[in-house]
């Protein structure tokens, strides 16, 4: 397994006269579940977006396992994304959607077994609570064969019983993935990730303490 995943560098995007990142540096590695932190606009979901290909900005040095790589998402099973808004067809049970997404047999019969999903296969998408049915987007997202998954948003509307079993989920899978999570939920990014990095003013900062978020005025003073 190769120690570095993912190298972004030199990363540079505008969205019309608005520069959102400026020569930007990043790296994630087998292993490593990478917190996204940032205010809204900050370029965290468009981060995401230009790893996983489908944003092209305005410069970027795209490595991964050492390979430059425009596109990913066109080079079949090297990067898997999860975007804010579902991407579920609605109207198919959740046995056939893990049956067309996923082709291992081991990884489909893991998924059925599931003990939040696997009373519900015989339903569609539009019959689950919001809650759970991005859960089961998570469950697909994060047992894909791609070796680096990039999640926007996971915890985003799920109640608390269903946080943990994603933060699970995750961990389940770390020693064989890179993770790179973008969410606003600080408090289970801190629990679950053991790197951070702050998107502010057009910067990536690699966080090493929580109390650094406080100091540049991510986190409230109040927060423990």
């Amino acid at each position: 397994m190769p120690y570095s995943a993912l190298e972004i560098d030199s990363l540079t995007h505008s969205y019309g006269n608005r520069r959102i990142l400026s020569n930007v540096y990043f790296n994630c590695k087998i292993g490593d579940i990478t917190g996204v932190l940032g205010r809204n606009g900050s370029g965290k979901s468009t981060l995401l977006k230009i790893i996983f290909g489908t944003v092209t900005p305005e410069f970027k040095h795209l490595r991964i396992n050492n390979e430059i790589i425009d596109k990913p998402f066109q080079k079949g099973n090297l990067v898997a994304y999860l975007p804010e808004n579902s991407f579920l067809p609605a109207n198919i049970s959740l046995n056939k959607i893990i049956d067309l997404f996923i082709k291992d047999q081991r990884i489909k019969n893991e998924i059925k077994q599931d003990t939040l999903i696997n009373k519900y296969l015989t339903k569609k998408p539009m019959e689950l609570s919001s809650g759970e049915s991005r859960y089961f987007e998570i469950l697909l997202i994060v047992n894909h064969p791609a070796g680096i998954i990039l999640l926007d948003e996971p915890f985003s509307g799920i109640e608390p019983l269903l946080k943990e079993h994603i933060i699970q989920l995750i961990e389940s899978k770390k020693d064989k993935k890179c993770f790179m999570i973008a969410d606003h939920d600080y408090r289970n990014i801190l629990k679950l990730c053991n790197r951070l990095i702050l998107l502010t003013d057009q910067n990536c900062i690699e966080i090493n303490e929580p109390s650094e978020l406080k100091e540049r005025g991510y986190l409230p003073e109040r927060y423990v």
